[in-house]
């Protein structure tokens, strides 16, 4: 069925609603109908959707699109001024999201073996659990709120990110080993840390933190001096 044909609904293309629309559990396997923009959420979790063609180009609540068959976030809206919730789908690749999300975003229990195309920085929480990630590269520079990263396949903590405002979690990642040192070697600042080794906080390891991170800037400053 195409969101065109609910018949509480009907064609809405090129339209703004100016309420939230909820069609979950609708049997939906297209967005095709649906409007351009929308004054509220939009949920259409729980469907047969493969894909987000045709989805509103601007959101200014959450959208949800969780229990899918997406494979991809190609054609996700322009703007998201809320939480932006992908998971429980079969999606191989971030590119496509939009470049900033206001609330959330939460991408588990996917197929993601990459972070590449994730938004620079995100204003809430990033929750990426649950996939095929071996690194954190392509990964956010800053999350204002939790980052969690836990139960994938992580052997590195290598990547973008270097500032978390609330709790950083890499726990149930087996391969993973000193945890703690890869935190401080890669830099990556939050105020507590969840690992297979135990929680600790920014505290307990800022003065190693800061002393690495004087070699750290060196070891940039050398690599960029050398156009590395």
């Amino acid at each position: 069925m195409k969101f065109k044909e609910i018949i509480t609904l009907g064609d809405q293309t090129g339209q703004t609603s100016d309420k939230s629309i909820n069609i979950a559990r609708k049997n939906i396997s297209s967005l095709e109908g649906r409007p351009k923009g929308i004054k509220g959420n939009f949920d259409c979790n729980y469907n047969k959707l493969t894909s987000l063609k045709y989805c509103p180009e601007i959101i200014n609540g959450n959208f949800n699109c969780s229990f899918n068959n997406i494979t991809s976030l190609n054609n996700s809206p322009k703007k998201i001024y809320g939480d932006f919730i992908c998971s429980k789908n079969k999606i191989t690749s971030l590119q496509g999201m939009p470049e900033n999300i206001s609330g959330i975003f939460d991408c588990s229990n996917n197929y993601l073996e990459t972070l590449e195309g994730s938004p620079k920085e995100i204003n809430s929480d990033f929750i990426c659990s649950k996939n095929k990630l071996k690194t954190l590269e392509g990964s956010s520079v800053k999350v204002k709120g939790s980052f969690d990263c836990s139960n994938n396949n992580l052997e590195s903590l290598r990547g973008n990110l270097k500032e978390v405002g609330e709790y950083f979690n890499c726990s149930g990642n087996e391969k993973l080993i000193d945890r703690k040192q890869e935190i401080i070697l890669n830099q990556i600042k939050a105020k507590k840390y969840f690992t297979n080794d135990g929680f600790f906080t920014y505290d307990s390891i800022k003065k190693e933190f800061e002393e690495y991170g004087v070699i750290y800037k060196k070891l940039l400053n050398n690599e960029s001096n050398l156009g590395i």
